[in-house]
């Protein structure tokens, strides 16, 4: 039997995945609708489209979650402290 390795939310571990905006808010701990206003504020990478469909690659999700730990993002009208 085979494993995957899982983040600390539980969802898996791989690098690769492309993920849509849900999956996303899942990593980030929102909704996809707020994934998709911090990209239209410009403060989420865009995603790539596969025709109709946006998808972000895990890896640039991580890499931007790394780069904004400990700083703030908004929501909700408010800054929120990202640890």
């Amino acid at each position: 039997m085979q494993t995957t390795e899982r983040v600390s939310n539980g969802a898996p571990a791989d690098a690769g995945e492309s993920l849509d905006a849900d999956g996303v808010g899942a990593l980030l701990r929102c909704s996809g609708s707020h994934v998709r206003a911090l990209v239209r504020r410009g403060e989420f990478p865009a995603p790539a489209k596969l025709g109709a469909l946006a998808r972000w690659s895990r890896a640039v999700v991580l890499q931007w979650l790394d780069s904004h730990t400990g700083g703030t993002v908004e929501r909700g009208g408010r800054a929120v402290q990202v640890r």
